[in-house]
This record gives structure tokens, C-alpha cells and sequence, in this order.
């Protein structure tokens, strides 16, 4: 059994492409509130 992330919050650097986005989309699917981080601005723009 898994703990709960509902509630919590994350901050995912690099979440525009790559592993960073699959991280920072899996946490937010798994009920997470996450804060997302990336350069050029677009590429964040796109994931959230």
C-alpha cells in the first residue's frame, strides 16, 4: 500500500519534456498538486 499524495505538493524541475514531464504527470494522475518547471517557458506551457 502506497501513501497518500492528495494534498501534497511537488515541484518538478525540468517538467517540460523527458523524465521530468512523465514524473510531474504521474504525480499529478496520482492526485498530487504539482508545480512545474522548465526553460524555454513553452515547453512547461505545453505540460500544464
Amino acid at each position: 500500500m502506497e501513501p497518500p499524495v492528495t494534498g501534497q505538493v511537488a515541484t518538478v524541475t525540468g517538467a517540460g519534456q523527458g523524465i521530468g514531464r512523465d514524473i510531474a504527470l504521474r504525480l499529478a494522475s496520482d492526485g498530487m498538486d504539482v508545480v512545474i518547471a522548465d526553460l524555454p517557458r513553452d515547453l512547461a506551457e505545453r505540460v500544464a
